[in-house]
């Protein structure tokens, strides 16, 4: 249930913080002509001039005054004194280490890198160059370079904060590199053991889905340096999630915290100012305005994913945060079916034969047709029921055929979807949902037993399954890998080009859901899709639209949660939403 804070509160603690703005020298003027400035001394440099004016030729000294210097933003002072430094000792690594990093704070990024690559040949287990070099590279984009030098500095990290720190940025560097899975991996040996207690901290403590996004800001987060760092960690990680929209925003309020040092604040400013994922692109800020606008009609949470597949435009919202499938789930089933297929583990044409116990409650109901058992189905006939009126008993009965929910998890893994998770039968979930604890073995169900299992359920037990269910991470799906997985389908990334074909031509004639993103599309349009439904506020469809005039093809998915709003409004919210993306893509050329 994650929420951003509120940006606003956050910059008003801050500049509450902040001390009052000395007549000090301008460090550093940004590309919009804001001018940074350095800090009065408050008696550190004072000081380290003193102790080095008595020996002038100590090296140490001579660190310690450039220290002195950066921890007052004085960073053209300290690069200047460390200069001096180089002049006594041109091979001295910790000097190079330390201009090389002022440099960094100044954004003169060829110099850092020089000053930083001769330390780190001078010296290889210094821990300050390997981790202040890989900044710079991941600054230039060089993630891949910049991967390589935080694992060195996570060998050599000489304490908790310092351990975190380079871990996090090695975790940033290799999603960004596109190397999730090693990233992922990486997390889970635990490298950073040691308890650390600074941001980077707790942005590990998101990256490891420890902590929701709302939760990695605290009351005690007002100095400036420490809001960018954190800002920049949550729009890197929307942006890895592929929610770029609300990645831009961390990104601004990260700049906006005025903590001009932090290489947070520094990495904001070069996503802001590069074309591509965290770039400007007015038209789909406005529409995302105009979708944060419609998505209040559903008086709940909503999340949306949208991807136009021939030009590759994205758009996200809550992108990254997980909601109920409902019957969504559908789609990651069915896909795992016709891939089964395409390797010759299944086969449609396989008959099942019913049992009384394969009977089960919800949408579609095969019960409702099929009276008495010994009634047998093909796969495919048993997959078209699922996906065009949503049966949930055909639904259960194709999903234990490919393996149950291990099955599908693996194929989204080998598809390098992630953010889906497929984990229980129609059957368990429903009953979840409700509150009904304990299902009678499978040999003893039957159509009849659901109705006495609910008899008993008190509004208080209902309440409280329901709040359980909402925390529940299991059977949810983000919207950015719902949209993913469903782009794959129609790139044809997925499934042979036959099992595509007849997927999406089952997807196409989907009869549920008229109302949905279909209800205010212009009469004609092709949408392949699949809806979901639960009578607890969960409202959802997912699906590809077909655009007319050679506008091509747009994948949106909405999902709908914890909804006040009646069936019908939740229903209008998707279908305003569809129409506001249809209208966009058709009349934005680009």
């Amino acid at each position: 249930m994650s929420r951003p804070g509120n940006p606003a509160a956050l910059l008003a603690l801050v500049a509450a913080a902040a001390p009052p703005l000395a007549a000090q020298s301008v460090q550093y003027r940004s590309p919009a002509g804001v001018e940074y400035r350095s800090q009065p001394d408050t008696g550190a440099i004072a000081r380290a001039e003193q102790a080095l004016a008595a020996d002038p030729r100590n090296i140490s000294l001579v660190i310690q005054l450039g220290v002195a210097q950066s921890g007052a933003r004085q960073f053209r002072e300290a690069i200047a004194t460390f200069s001096r430094g180089l002049a006594l000792a041109p091979n001295d690594p910790m000097l190079l280490r330390w201009r090389g990093h002022r440099y960094l704070s100044l954004r003169q990024f060829d110099r850092a890198l020089a000053d930083l690559t001769r330390g780190s040949r001078l010296d290889s287990t210094n821990y300050g160059i390997w981790y202040h070099l890989g900044i710079v590279k991941y600054a230039r984009g060089d993630f891949a370079g910049a991967a390589d030098d935080f694992a060195r500095a996570q060998r050599r990290a000489p304490d908790a904060n310092e351990l975190a720190g380079a871990t996090d940025w090695l975790w940033m560097a290799l999603s960004r590199a596109g190397r999730s899975a090693e990233a992922k991996a990486m997390l889970a040996r635990r490298p950073d053991s040691l308890p650390g207690t600074n941001a980077y901290a707790r942005r590990l403590q998101l990256y490891r889905e420890g902590i929701r996004p709302d939760q990695v800001f605290r009351a005690s987060d007002t100095g400036d340096v420490n809001v960018a760092t954190l800002s920049y960690g949550l729009g890197n990680w929307y942006l890895v999630q592929g929610d770029s929209a609300r990645a831009r925003l961390w990104f601004e309020r990260s700049v906006a915290s005025g903590g001009w040092p932090a290489f947070g604040f520094i990495l904001s400013e070069l996503a802001l100012a590069r074309p591509g994922p965290a770039g400007v692109d007015q038209g789909l800020l406005r529409l995302q305005e105009e979708l944060e606008r419609l998505s209040a009609l559903a008086q709940g949470r909503v999340g949306v994913g949208i991807i136009h597949l021939e030009s590759g435009r994205e758009l996200f919202l809550n992108g990254a945060e997980r909601f109920p499938m409902a019957s969504t789930f559908k789609v990651p089933i069915a896909l795992t079916l016709f891939d089964q297929v395409d390797h010759g583990r299944i086969r449609l044409d396989s008959m099942l034969t019913l049992r009384a116990s394969d009977l089960h409650p919800g949408s579609g109901e095969i019960s409702h047709l099929l009276n008495d058992p010994g009634v047998s189905l093909s796969l495919l006939n048993l997959t078209e029921l699922m996906l065009l009126i949503s049966d949930n008993s055909a639904t259960d009965l194709v999903l234990k055929a490919v393996g149950s929910g291990p099955a599908v998890n693996a194929r989204l893994t080998a598809l390098g979807i992630s953010g889906i998770s497929v984990d229980r039968s129609t059957l368990r979930l429903i009953a979840d949902a409700i509150g009904v604890r304990s299902l009678p073995p499978e040999s003893e169900w039957s159509p009849a037993a659901f109705p006495t299992l609910t008899r008993g359920l008190t509004d208080s037990i209902q309440r409280a399954a329901r709040e359980a269910f909402y925390l529940d991470p299991r059977d949810t799906a983000t919207p950015v890998g719902m949209a993913r997985l469903l782009a794959k389908l129609w790139r044809g990334q997925a499934l042979s080009p036959a099992s595509t074909a007849q997927l999406l031509d089952i997807m196409f004639r989907c009869e549920t859901g008229l109302l949905r993103i279909k209800g205010m599309l212009p009469a004609g349009i092709r949408v392949a899709h699949k809806t979901g439904t639960l009578n607890l506020g969960v409202t959802n469809d997912a699906g590809i639209i077909e655009l007319p005039s050679q506008a091509g093809h747009v994948v949106l998915a909405v999902f709908v949660e914890e909804s006040r709003a009646s069936a019908e409004n939740q229903e209008r919210a998707i279908a305003q939403i569809a129409r506001a993306v249809y209208d966009y893509f058709v009349f934005t050329d680009k």
